[in-house]
């Protein structure tokens, strides 16, 4: 099945409906993002710098950073993919970002969540290569954009993320980056934190810091949501995905 066709379609179909211009503008765009992402995809290069330069065309006078943003992280995700080219990896996560920072404040509905995807996954990058002062003040900017109209899952892991940088440049405040994302964890409600298993991994990471007395406090909270044996679920739950993914694997199949 020709999924992008179909979809195309149904936007074809849309745009005999609505004919202001600006509805007009907007469904061209969304057509437009349907083969930016299926050239993304194929990792075409050209083609995918082509739509994105027209869809960016259509939209520019109406004042949608948002939209303008995805195109970009779009882009951004393909040089990751595909390309290794640094200048222009850089350069298109940072135009998401500074439009999605504007469509921020503007009170674009969504906006802040987009933004903090934005943020931290450029934060990540500096994790990862171990600039941790460049990665704790994504992450930081990221937290605070969270704060309003923005999943609590999303603030947690922004939190856990901090703790775990600071922790591992050295930074005793930690602990309390750990402590601060717990609270917001406990009022996800005792079923909610029961059956996500993340957030196990969670209060796995919170305990390589603190204090003795810090960890023995919360290891009893932590007993009390998921049993005496919850970091063994852990290493269970491991090894049930690697399990999984060995599956799908050439080096697991037989030919008979």
């Amino acid at each position: 099945m020709d999924l992008y066709g179909a979809m195309n379609q149904i936007l074809e179909n849309k745009k005999q409906e609505k004919k202001d211009a600006e509805s007009q503008a907007v469904i061209n765009y969304q057509q437009l993002l349907l083969k930016l992402s299926e050239s993304t995809g194929r990792g075409d290069e050209k083609k995918a710098e082509e739509y994105a330069r027209t869809a960016i065309s259509i939209i520019k006078d109406y004042n949608f950073p948002h939209m303008e943003a995805l195109i970009y992280y779009l882009l951004y995700s393909m040089y990751v993919s595909v390309n290794g080219n640094n200048r222009k990896i850089e350069e298109t996560l940072d135009k998401a970002i500074e439009l999605s920072k504007e469509a921020v404040e503007k009170n674009i509905a969504g906006s802040r969540m987009t933004c903090c995807q934005y943020l931290v996954t450029k934060a990540n990058t500096f994790f990862f290569n171990k600039k941790f002062n460049n990665a704790l003040q994504l992450y930081s900017e990221a937290l605070d954009i969270s704060k309003k109209d923005c999943a609590a899952e999303l603030q947690i892991s922004i939190y856990q993320m901090i703790g775990t940088c600071k922790r591992i440049a050295g930074d005793f405040d930690s602990w309390e980056a750990f402590v601060n994302g717990w609270k917001i964890v406990e009022k996800l409600g005792e079923k909610e934190i029961k059956n996500q298993v993340i957030l196990r991994y969670y209060a796995k990471e919170m305990l390589k810091t603190g204090s003795s007395k810090e960890r023995a406090e919360y290891e009893k909270r932590f007993a009390l949501f998921w049993g005496e044996d919850w970091q063994e679920q852990i290493v269970n739950h491991e090894k049930e995905n690697r399990k999984k993914t060995s599956v799908f694997s050439t080096g697991n199949i037989s030919v008979n």
